[in-house]
């Protein structure tokens, strides 16, 4: 068998695919990585939001006269205590689920401007940074 010039893969030709290689699987790699994160994230969003969602479910359904009067903030992570009426319902001050407790704070203000309208918001946080809030009106 002859030797042919230019026949075949050098050593350089040979290293420079296996570079290219790993720099496109690295790539891949952080790729996927980067969408498990997203993923979680999400999860963590929707949970945060189905609690903050369940929770002014409930307090619709305990209405208008469960509130107690004036400008009040219950903080889930002192834990303030429910007021004499029993507002903020469960699953105040925490809610576990999925391996991470979800913090509840709670306020609930006059509307300004309005005699009968009370605003209820209620922020979900899993984090020092991360939150979810919401809010709704009730009226008598």
């Amino acid at each position: 068998m002859r030797w042919r010039p230019g026949a075949g893969l050098t050593l350089l030709e040979t290293l420079l695919a296996i570079g290219i290689l790993a720099v496109v699987s690295l790539a891949v790699v952080a790729v996927f990585v980067g969408g498990l994160r997203l993923l979680a994230r999400s999860s963590e969003i929707a949970t945060a939001t189905e609690i903050a969602r369940d929770f002014l479910e409930r307090t619709k359904l305990t209405g208008y006269g469960a509130l107690p009067p004036g400008t009040n903030r219950f903080d889930g992570s002192v834990p303030d205590p429910a007021s004499a009426s029993g507002f903020p319902q469960g699953p105040y001050p925490k809610f576990p689920s999925g391996g991470r407790e979800y913090t509840l704070v709670v306020s609930s203000q006059p509307v300004p401007g309005s005699s009968s309208l009370m605003s209820v918001q209620v922020e979900v946080r899993w984090d020092e940074v991360s939150f979810v809030r919401m809010e709704t009106y009730l009226s008598p």
